[in-house]
Order: C-alpha cells, then sequence, then structure tokens
C-alpha cells in the first residue's frame, strides 16, 4: 500500500507542537504539571590520566535490565599537548536501578585507541555485549582499525570473552550496531569493513555467547563496485530465524544512495545456554553448524532521480511479520529538501508492503534517526523543520499504524528559537508508552550550548504522560544522547560540554556523562 503525502496529511493527527521550556540543574527540580523530577542523578568521569593527558567521556549506550543500569561510554585520555596521540577505551559501568550507586566499573584498553560504538543486554539479563572499532593510532591518523565484541558478566562486571575481526590490516573494519538472540546463545554484529576496491561494505558477524566464537560472517557490497555502503541498524525477528540489517548502500549512479536492506536466514550452531558451550543441537547428521545465508535484498530509493535515501534505523514488528525502515530521503523539491521516509517489508520475503513519508513544518531537511514497533504502532522521531524558520528544528516524532502505514499522531519537542533533535526512543516492557530524549541547542550563532529533554508518550494517543529538561549548569552544555526503559525506572544519559578551551590543559574537566533517572509511570 503506498500513501500519498497528501493522504498522510489528511489523517495525522497533530497531538504536540510545542513542550514549553522549564529547564533546570539536575537536582534542583521543582516538579510543574506534567514535569518529571529525578530520583537520582550523576555526573560519570574518569581520572585515570597522567602527565599532559586529560580525562573525557562521551556516551555510546545506556541499558538496564532492572535491577541495574548500564553506562558504556568512550573513555579518552586527551593529550593536550598534542592531541593526535590522545588514547582512548571503553568504560562500562553498572548502577543501581533504584539508588545510582556504582556496583561495578571496568575500563578496557585495546590497541592505542578503543571507540565502543553499541551495547545490548542479553534477554535474561545477566550479561552485556559490547563492540566498536579498535584503532593503532588515534582515528585521523590510524591506518587499521578492528571490529571488536566484548562479553560482561552484568552482576560483577567480569569480563566474559573478547573477540577481534579483521578484513584487512590496512583499512578500517569497525562494528557499529548489535543484536542478540531470543534464545541469547548467539549475538550479532553489524559494522563497516574496507572491501579489495578500497570501497566501504557491511559487514555481518554471527558470535556464540558462551565462548565468543565466531560463527560466521557476511559481507554486503551494493550494486555497484567501489561505492560505499555503511549499516545503520540491525534486528532480529521473534523467532531467530531472520536477521536484518539496513543502511546506506550506494546506488548504480554516483552520488545516489538507497536504502539498503539485507535479511539473513541463520541456522543456529548451539541449543546450550550461555556458558554451556559444547552441547549442540543433534539432527541426526552430527552437529548442526551455524550459517547466515542472504534470504532477500531491499533497496529502496524514494522519489528516484539519482537523489540521496540514507536508512538511518531499524525496527522489526512483535510478532515478526513486518521490518520497518526509516531515515532521510530526498524529497524532489530543492537541493535541500529531504522527508522522514519509513518503509515497512514483509519479514519473511522482502515486499515492499507500504511507504509513508513525513515532511516536517516546513519541508527543508528532515531526518528519521531511531524507530520502534510496538502495540500496533511504529513511532519514528528525528530532527523535522519546524513551521517557523525563527525555530529551526524540531525533535518530532510520528506514529503510524503498524499495517497500514497510515499516519497516527505527530509530536514535537520544540521549545521556542531552538534547534531539536531526538537521540534516542525506546519503550515500556509493556509497549504502550514511549520514551523519548533530544537536545535541545539555542538559535544562536557559534554557541555550544544545549540542554536534554526526556519526554515520555502515550503510543495509542501521542499524549504527554510526561516530561523534564536538563541543563547543565551555567554556561554547560548538556546533550541527549540515550535512554533505556526497565524495571518501573527511565535513564537517560547525556554528554556534558563545559564551556572551556578544549586545548589549554590537562586540569580542566570538559567533558563528562550524566546519569539521570525518572519514575516510568
Amino acid at each position: 500500500m503506498l500513501l500519498t503525502r497528501s493522504v498522510v496529511a489528511a489523517v495525522a493527527v497533530v497531538v504536540g507542537l510545542a513542550l514549553p521550556a522549564a529547564a533546570h540543574t539536575a537536582g534542583t527540580c521543582a516538579p510543574t504539571g506534567v514535569e518529571r523530577c529525578e530520583t537520582w542523578w550523576s555526573v560519570v568521569a574518569s581520572s585515570a590520566t597522567t602527565g599532559p593527558e586529560r580525562s573525557d567521556q562521551f556516551t555510546s549506550e545506556v541499558l538496564s535490565n532492572g535491577n541495574a543500569v548500564f553506562l558504556v561510554a568512550k573513555d579518552v585520555a586527551l593529550n593536550s599537548d598534542d592531541p593526535y596521540a590522545s588514547t582512548a577505551g571503553a568504560l562500562v559501568e553498572a548502577r543501581s536501578s533504584s539508588t545510582g550507586a556504582v556496583l561495578w566499573r571496568v575500563q578496557r584498553r585495546e590497541r592505542a585507541y578503543l571507540s565502543p560504538h553499541a551495547a545490548a543486554l542479553s534477554h535474561d539479563g545477566t550479561r552485556i555485549y559490547v563492540t566498536g572499532g579498535a584503532y593503532d593510532n588515534f582515528p585521523v591518523s590510524a591506518k587499521d582499525s578492528r571490529v571488536f565484541t566484548t562479553a560482561y558478566d552484568t552482576a560483577t562486571g567480569r569480563e566474559l570473552w573478547s573477540a577481534s575481526w579483521d578484513a584487512r590490516p590496512d583499512a578500517v573494519d569497525n562494528g557499529n550496531y548489535l543484536v542478540v538472540a531470543p534464545d541469547d546463545r548467539e549475538v550479532y554484529v553489524a559494522g563497516v569493513t574496507t572491501g579489495g576496491a578500497g570501497d566501504l561494505d557491511y559487514v555481518t558477524l554471527g558470535y556464540d555467547t558462551g565462548t565468543g566464537q565466531q560463527l560466521w560472517s557476511q559481507v554486503y557490497g551494493g550494486p555497484r563496485a567501489g561505492g560505499s555502503d555503511a549499516p545503520f541498524g540491525i534486528a532480529v525477528n521473534p523467532d531467530g530465524s531472520l536477521l536484518y540489517v539496513t543502511g546506506w548502500s550506494d546506488g548504480t549512479v554516483e552520488y545516489d544512495a538507497d536504502y539498503g536492506t539485507v535479511a539473513y536466514a541463520l541456522t543456529h550452531a548451539s541449543s546450550a545456554a550461555p556458558g554451556r558451550s559444547g552441547q549442540h543441537r543433534q539432527d541426526g547428521r552430527g552437529q548442526l553448524p551455524a550459517s547466515a545465508t542472504t534470504a532477500w535484498v531491499a533497496r529502496y530509493d524514494g522519489v528516484g532521480l539519482n537523489k540521496s535515501d540514507r536508512a538511518n534505523a531499524i525496527a522489526v514488528d512483535p510478532d515478526g511479520s513486518r521490518v520497518y525502515v526509516t531515515g532521510d530521503s530526498y524529497a524532489g523539491k530543492g537541493g535541500g529538501d529531504y522527508d522522514y521516509a519509513t518503509v515497512a517489508y514483509d519479514g519473511r520475503s522482502g515486499q515492499q508492503l507500504w511507504q509513508s513519508r513525513f515532511s516536517g513544518g516546513r519541508g527543508a531537511f528532515n531526518a528519521a534517526t531511531t524507530v520502534v514497533a510496538t502495540a500496533g504502532r511504529v513511532l519514528v522521531s528525528g530532527q523535522a523543520s519546524a513551521p517557523s524558520s525563527d525555530d529551526g528544528n524540531d525533535a518530532t516524532t510520528v506514529a503510524y499504524d503498524a499495517a497500514t502505514g497510515r499516519q497516527s499522531w505527530t509530536a514535537s519537542v520544540a521549545p521556542v528559537r531552538h534547534d531539536d533533535y531526538a537521540r534516542g526512543l525506546t519503550t515500556s516492557p509493556d509497549g504502550g508508552t514511549a520514551y523519548l530524549v533530544t537536545s535541545d541547542i539555542p538559535l544562536v550563532r557559534y554557541t555550544s550550548l544545549s540542554r536534554l529533554s526526556a519526554v515520555a508518550y502515550d503510543v495509542r494517543t501521542g499524549a504527554v504522560r510526561w516530561r523534564s529538561e536538563l541543563d547543565a549548569g551555567v554556561g554547560n552544555a548538556l546533550r541527549g544522547a540515550a535512554v533505556a526503559a526497565a524495571g518501573g525506572s527511565v535513564v537517560v544519559a547525556g554528554d556534558i560540554t563545559r564551556s572551556a578551551d578544549p586545548l589549554k590543559g590537562p586540569a580542566q574537566d570538559v567533558y563528562d556523562v550524566l546519569l539521570a533517572a525518572f519514575p516510568a509511570a
């Protein structure tokens, strides 16, 4: 079913155009109306540096299993004398969901510069998996990077295993996205790898969660030799039989990117629980080897015209019947005009079922950056042009009927004279509430100031259930980065940027992470 923009406009319900500004610094909240105060908050910093090095932290992911909150961050030792000599590692920290007290912290170093990009919890909450890139030097001057994937015990922080994948020792290989199989026996990583012609391709890897043994790898290079193809999302269907990877994929014409979505049919290696590798399922012919074979490939070219269409996120319907891909797609009106474009595919065959486009308040550049599927709805959030050019962009969420693609409601975080960007979107365990974290930047030239908004929406109606706006104090910026919900609480992570010259010396405290927890209900 194809929905035109005019049909979408006729059926849309706009439930929220602006959330009034009432920002407070963490720990100083005075609730008014639907304003929600944090139950606890904490600044995450590290001091494991010496000499000219300064310690800075940047959020990669925040997760929760109900009992604990897990932060994964890039832990940078900035060399203020020679920034290209800076190093970095992965910081993984667990905190009590109820109090924010630190339960454990681990700092992993690998090669010169370790950059964690994504993390996921096992479904039973006992393990956390982290993936990213391990560089042989500061990334700007590095000659090689490897995909790294590490597993930790969530109770103790003990490292269980670490795996590395390096297709070429002289080029880029990075892990960017990660998802765990429904039965917790395998974990899948999607990343970017350098092809033989110097182009970039998707790489997808499967690992045994008990041992870290690599089970298989698949590379997708798109239709054009020498093109650039980079994944921006990974998802697995509920029965574990199909794995989906999407991203930006060069078309046959130069400068024409398409949504490129690949589905892999999975054959599993083990029926043993994590940590009990060696017990393999039998089919009468010995051990059944793990494999992933291409089931289908779907490409979305938007309005055509050899213009850019870039997939930024993917989600699977709770029943596995449909796969949803969203991103930004050229709108055909002018060089800078892009829509949110959301496409639904049949999960088994890859047949396109519907597409729906959203053009914001004035057209211009609109980009959906995250998507969730729940309770008969598909929700996409991103940046959308505000109705007035004086208000820049809004962090706009659009809800669609999952079966038809018909637009149900829209809602925006839109304080006056701010640029607002959606950074993370998740849902409550029952699927009834969506939680969004945004960055809100004032329209002041050359400013680095910003604040973080956390908003809870009713999935069915788009009504705001609660909201909170945090800043980082006078002269500091707080950019939203990630959100997680479990166990009756919602936790957001944001990056604090202090108002300081980054190269003035190691005594500064310029970049930290702020964690804040809110009651979910």
